[in-house]
């Protein structure tokens, strides 16, 4: 979920702490909250916030929802949630409630703030000296007259490297980003993180849980998540694919919005052009849908598809689709953008034999031999292939390994990267844990990097419902053969909505996508595209591998194949380095110090900053 922007400022001498954000406040024009003492809000006008009585010294930035009842979103005359948030313990918080948001709590000598564990609220914050400012938008600081940022190259070389491994490092000087599910804690200039939410502890497989009463469950729970975060909007556009997890966020939200629209877009190749099943969706669901096409005129080499964030993870063609939605978001009148970001992550969509390991590790060899033959129809694997795969998946144990993406990265690099192991706390699986479990938590990582949609639409907010926490434990707790049973992938998922949506969308087994648009656009481009990688930022840095670039850009197919992909990476890259060297080097505040002129700080268009 993007919001409007804010600027938390704490930590250190209140009076330094108060003059820096006046100066941002002023700069950019929004209002300036004090919370107590150390502790100011600085936020635009549709921040949704609320601090509690002054008693529990708790407050709150964001939506948050209760676990159990209506789904109507909470404030400060909800007494539980009150007492939730200024408990000692941020673990009665997780367990009884849920949303986009973070939550701030006074400690004995400092502050606390948790994220919430689906990535729905964007976190980042910059240390200087004793005082720590919470954003969710570094161009917000950058704005406010706060930062500079200067590119982290070694960070910049690892985000290529580690596949969209989360990270608290970013790929700007001095901004990190608090994870999901993590909570920050500052203490006299000392900043500490605690990992207060892990998908483990919801990994509680009961293989006596039949399939129909996983998707019942499942149903009720997605239903009821989706349903809240809808009635928060007056207007809603969804975006939709006619694929099945974002027909499931189309029929949940048609339940509690009226007033709602869809919108699909299509490449000039057939398989980017799924118009057909977004059709028959919304009509089998009365829904209106408005059909547009990825557009050349809106690609450029010069600008990135994620040049709000501070990190580089996108690829050009998101730009133009980014675009597209923003217009006609901006026609309908809509105050928000869901999408199925997440679904295949969220409902386990995988063809790992990890599902046959798991059945007979927990109900024996007689009952996975259903399971072998799911895996045979999802594949097209023989048995003999299924079960030798699955048993050298066993030999394997609990441990994931995370794999990186080595291609077009400089040897020198490679070498330095591969001798430091790529991790993460929620890959290190309990000893016992079943082996869908762990692919299921490291797609759950996957994600989280495409979860910040506060770049994509100005003044929309971008909700990713699927993977609102209610969701994600539900999904944990099923077992990895249901999600494959009768060899369809995502199974439960399909069960539980078999009445609600068309069985052609139902048993749709595949998906397009826009890599013919992405083709497109590098045969269109190719000799710019050739000139910004070979003369560009990382090739003149050593961290690609110029001799195979030049390889593969220099021939004669118009399609260089897979690692085409990996081209469009880098020029987008290209893109974002370009965009975050314009505005010049960090140059952070001392405490107490007067912020520069904003027009001083930014850059002449200092439009291109705003997300």
């Amino acid at each position: 979920m993007s919001t409007s922007q804010f600027i938390l400022f704490l930590g250190g001498d209140s009076a330094s702490v108060s003059t820096n954000a006046r100066y941002a406040g002023e700069a950019m024009g929004w209002n300036i909250e004090p919370w107590a003492e150390g502790l100011i809000l600085v936020a635009g006008n549709c921040v949704r916030h609320f601090a509690t009585p002054e008693v529990t010294q708790a407050w709150l930035i964001g939506t948050i929802f209760p676990r159990h009842g209506p789904g109507l979103a909470l404030d400060d005359h909800d007494g539980p949630l009150i007492a939730a948030l200024s408990a000692r313990e941020t673990s009665t918080l997780l367990e009884r409630f849920w949303g986009g948001y973070l939550a701030v709590r006074r400690l004995e000598a400092g502050y606390a703030i948790l994220r919430d564990p689906s990535a729905a609220m964007p976190c980042y914050y910059v240390q200087n000296g004793d005082q720590l400012w919470v954003t969710n938008s570094v161009p917000a600081l950058v704005e406010a007259g706060l930062l500079r940022p200067a590119i982290e190259w070694d960070d910049l070389a690892r985000c290529l490297y580690s596949a969209g491994l989360p990270s608290i490092r970013t790929a700007v000087s001095q901004v990190e980003e608090l994870l999901p599910g993590d909570e920050l804690h500052v203490k006299g200039g000392k900043v500490e993180v605690f990992h207060r939410w892990s998908p483990w502890d919801h990994v509680a497989v009961d293989g006596n849980v039949d399939l129909e009463e996983c998707a019942v469950r499942l149903r009720r729970v997605t239903e009821s998540s989706i349903s809240a975060w809808s009635r928060q909007f007056k207007h809603i556009l969804v975006t939709v694919s006619g694929g099945l997890d974002s027909s499931i966020v189309v029929s949940s939200c048609r339940q509690r919005s009226a007033d709602l629209t869809a919108v699909t877009l299509a490449t000039d190749g057939r398989d980017g052009d799924e118009r057909v099943f977004a059709r028959e969706l919304c009509e089998h669901l009365s829904l209106r849908l408005v059909e547009a096409r990825y557009d050349l005129a809106d690609m450029t080499t010069a600008k990135s598809a994620c040049a709000a964030l501070p990190r580089p993870i996108g690829r050009s063609p998101a730009l133009a689709y980014d675009l597209t939605v923003a217009r006609v978001a901006a026609t309908a009148g809509a105050d928000a953008i869901f999408t199925g970001n997440g679904g295949d992550n969220v409902f386990a969509f995988s063809q790992s034999v990890a599902a046959i390991v798991d059945r007979v590790r927990h109900q024996g060899m007689v009952n996975a031999v259903w399971t072998i033959r799911d895996i045979c129809l999802l594949t097209g694997c023989s048995a003999i292939e299924a079960i030798i795969a699955a048993i050298r998946l066993a030999g394997r144990g609990s441990r994931y390994v995370w794999q990186p993406d080595r291609r077009l990265i400089a040897h020198d690099i490679l070498a330095q990267f591969d001798s430091q192991p790529l991790s993460h706390p929620w890959l290190d699986a309990p000893a016992k844990a079943l082996r869908g479990s762990v692919i299921h938590v490291a797609a759950l990582l996957r994600i989280q990097a495409h979860l910040d949609g506060s770049h994509r639409c100005p003044g929309v907010v971008v909700v990713n419902p699927l993977m609102a926490q209610p969701i994600i434990e539900q999904c944990l707790s099923i077992p990895s053969w249901h999600w494959c049973a009768e060899g369809r992938n995502r199974a439960v998922a399909r069960i539980a909505f078999a009445d609600t949506l068309p069985s052609r969308i139902l048993n749709r087994m595949s998906k397009g996508g826009p890599d013919s648009f992405g083709i497109q656009f590098f045969t269109h481009h190719r000799d710019d595209i050739a000139e910004r990688i070979m003369d560009g930022h990382l090739a003149r840095r050593g961290l690609i591998d110029r001799m195979k670039v030049e390889q593969l850009l220099f021939n004669e197919r118009p399609d260089v194949g897979p690692e085409q992909t990996r081209l469009l990476q880098l020029i987008d890259t290209e893109a974002w380095i370009d965009h975050w060297q314009h505005l010049g080097p960090i140059s952070t505040l001392g405490p107490g110090a007067k912020p520069p002129s904003v027009q001083a700080q930014l850059p002449e268009h200092s439009s291109d900053v705003r997300s």
